[in-house]
């Protein structure tokens, strides 16, 4: 995984290399059935996807200019500048001293500190109490550090700026699977089982796709 680069853009991930681009896009295919469970929700509910991110209020909707600038930073802005800088950059400058493994740790761990600040736009922007924002913020470190892990796994593995801002665009634009939804009573017995089933699937092949040589059974 740990594989050595001399040449400063090729070690940075911005030498596009179309060969190992195309191994991305294997390990990519894994992070997209991870989410079929979610894919086929929004099959069966078209608005399930877009009301995640405009209805940050009751007066936020579709076409509120607040709204397309969260879209607009969560799936572009965001992505872009996080994994310059949580990735290309911090990892690279640590693995010098700490090794790529190391770095592939801490850097993720740093990542998902620098998210604290949704808390305070859950406060004084979304206008949430300070409870439900921190235990709001909790969770969400809890998961952003195991993507911090995979996207720093992905990047040491294959080099590729692009590759990672791409899985991490995707991520933010999918969101924590709301798993809850599954028994909201939205769904019919058949979709229910149909839905369910696609996100065991989609596990097990993302685990399989990426760290299927790594186990032992």
């Amino acid at each position: 995984m740990c594989a050595s680069y001399q040449k400063p853009l090729s070690k940075l991930g911005l030498a596009f290399d179309i060969d190992e681009f195309k191994k991305f896009l294997i390990s990519f295919s894994s992070v997209i059935a991870l989410f079929s469970g979610s894919l086929a929700i929004i099959l069966q509910d078209h608005d399930y996807l877009f009301s995640r991110w405009y209805n940050y209020s009751v007066k936020s909707n579709f076409r509120s200019r607040y709204g397309r600038y969260v879209l607009m930073r969560n799936i572009v802005i965001a992505p872009l500048v996080e994994e310059w800088i949580f990735r290309c950059v911090m990892i690279v400058i640590l693995e010098k001293s700490w090794g790529c493994v190391y770095a592939g740790i801490l850097a993720p761990f740093l990542f998902s500190i620098a998210h604290i600040h949704h808390m305070f736009e859950s406060i004084f922007i979304a206008g949430n109490s300070v409870i439900p924002s921190l235990l709001s913020t909790i969770l969400q470190l809890s998961f952003t550090m195991p993507f911090g892990l995979y996207s720093s796994f992905l990047f040491l593995k294959h080099r590729s700026f692009y590759g990672v801002f791409i899985c991490h665009s995707f991520c933010n634009l999918m969101g924590f699977p709301e798993f809850h939804r599954l028994f909201s009573g939205d769904f019919t017995a058949l979709e229910l089982i149909l839905n369910i089933s696609l996100y065991v699937v989609g596990l097990v092949y993302f685990i399989h796709q990426n760290f299927g040589s790594y186990l032992v059974f």
